[in-house]
């Protein structure tokens, strides 16, 4: 059995430990910031001196859908596709790199074939070792593949072929992933082992969204340490449920209306989930209580202008961006509580976001990928007004691209 399955040391809930500790300060700020900018923006207030992010470059890398896209700790933007492909592009070089892979051709080499194709649903980068990359794909495999040694392995189920929605892999454990799957379940993985550890089936629809809430970040504080063993599995029976990977319980259902799909964020040292869903509303929730601090509606235009696709926390907790799949994002900026939409929007659903480290000479950057076959790069101008994940405000916790293979905090 893996060593992040064990049943020892169990964590008793998500609450504090009976104290009021400065990084729960902190939390409560940065909880309120988001409440704040989030109230803003739906009673149509305008908040001057925010952040406005600027267009850096969009890209056609892709023949499909752009289903997922996210950055890996050595400054490489990863994209997936619904053409069966993962592209690679260094910001640092800012190009597109010779590293690809399709997994249309790997897929004969697999168990079964399906008439479609390896269409690619979502993406994700290993926290712990960056040159792997894990791919989602609606025959039921979940692909892995290490960019340096180019060598492909899959995980998968032999007797079943759902959809994978989602996956996610653990930020301090190299073995241990998530996947989220269109017949209702969560599955656990060993990775090294190619193994199903865990299936998590307490859910009554399909769950689109599984993400583990610990951090990797380097200024990641004890605060943060009870979410370690903690994953968040989002399903469209309306609920978000949060489960102890040592346990086979489920520690806590939070209630999201949803029709279809329900997508996560999460801060660990803020203690802070958001919770985004196709009904057009983003909900903040405060960990330790398991209370709901805010819920709002984005708009009120109509309901399909405003359904949330995806959703990400800036690494600094200064920026929450939604995608809409209307094609346009929205930045919440939590320092300000003012809201921007970025312009122009891609002309079709953004399906991915995910936040990168800027350059010498930009703040954090935002990159989103769109089922108009593009995806976007945008950067924040760099100031003093990031607030720390877990640490002082005035700092930022995003690093700095430095070259393909460094990635300097």
């Amino acid at each position: 059995q893996a060593s992040w399955v064990q049943k020892d040391d169990m964590v008793d809930g998500l609450g504090t430990n009976g104290y009021t500790s400065v990084h729960d300060v902190r939390a409560d700020v940065t909880q309120l910031r988001a409440c704040a900018a989030l109230s803003n923006s739906a009673n149509g207030r305008v908040v001057t001196g925010g952040c406005k992010m600027s267009e850096t470059g969009r890209f056609q890398h892709h023949q499909d859908v752009v289903s997922g896209i996210r950055v890996n700790a050595n400054g490489i933007v990863i994209t997936c596709s619904w053409d069966s492909w993962i592209h690679a592009f260094d910001l640092v070089q800012w190009r597109e790199l010779q590293q690809g892979v399709c997994f249309n051709k790997q897929q004969q080499q697999a168990t079964t074939f399906a008439k479609d194709g390896e269409k690619l649903l979502a993406v994700a980068t290993s926290p712990c070792t960056p040159e792997l990359v894990g791919a989602a794909s609606v025959t039921g495999r979940t692909w892995l593949w290490n960019m340096d040694s180019g060598a492909v392995h899959t995980l998968e189920e032999r007797l079943r072929g759902e959809p994978v929605n989602d996956v996610d892999f653990h930020p301090m454990q190299s073995d241990a992933a998530c996947t989220a799957m269109d017949d209702c379940r969560a599955i656990l993985w060993d990775i090294s082992l190619q193994t199903k550890v865990r299936e998590l089936m307490q859910h009554d629809k399909t769950v689109t969204c599984a993400k583990f809430l610990g951090s990797n970040n380097f200024n990641n504080t004890s605060s943060s340490s009870v979410y370690e063993r903690v994953v968040a599995t989002a399903s469209a029976d309306q609920h978000v449920r949060l489960w102890d990977l040592r346990a086979p319980a489920l520690q806590a259902a939070l209630p999201a209306a949803a029709d279809q799909r329900l997508t996560l964020a999460a801060s660990a040292s803020n203690h802070m989930l958001v919770v985004g869903s196709d009904h057009g509303t983003l909900a903040i929730w405060d960990l330790r209580r398991l209370r709901r601090r805010y819920c709002c509606s984005l708009s009120t235009g109509q309901q399909s202008s405003r359904e949330v696709a995806s959703l990400a926390l800036s690494p600094c907790c200064s920026f929450l961006a939604a995608g809409l799949f209307s094609g346009a994002v929205l930045i919440y900026d939590l320092v300000h509580q003012s809201q921007q939409k970025l312009c122009p929007p891609h002309d079709d659903a953004v399906l991915g976001l995910t936040w990168g480290a800027g350059s010498g000479n930009t703040g954090p950057m935002l990159f989103c990928a769109s089922h108009d076959s593009w995806w976007s790069a945008w950067a924040a101008p760099l100031q003093p007004t990031q607030v720390h994940d877990g640490g002082k405000a005035g700092s930022c916790s995003h690093g700095v691209a430095t070259g393909k293979g460094s990635w300097a905090q």
